[in-house]
């Protein structure tokens, strides 16, 4: 299954986050039950104001829905 996760890059700075190879756990709260390792992930980046969105990565799930209370951007990661 292929599974679309929005960058907002007043929040996250995704770019340079794959430039320094890093390896990030997502916030995963829709579709939770359905997610599975090795479903494919689209990185929609959501621009400012519109402007400059683009996608700008392609990646895989690496693990199961893992419980994350209190988490900033929810209670479950992938």
């Amino acid at each position: 299954m292929d599974w679309l996760f929005q960058v907002n890059p007043k929040r996250y700075d995704l770019i340079a986050a794959l430039e320094a190879g890093v390896d990030e756990w997502w916030a995963m709260n829709q579709g939770r039950k359905e997610v599975s390792p090795g479903d494919r992930v689209f990185f929609w980046n959501v621009g400012n104001a519109g402007e400059n969105a683009a996608l700008v990565a392609v990646g895989r799930v690496t693990s199961p829905v893992r419980d994350n209370p209190g988490g900033s951007f929810g209670d479950y990661r992938v």
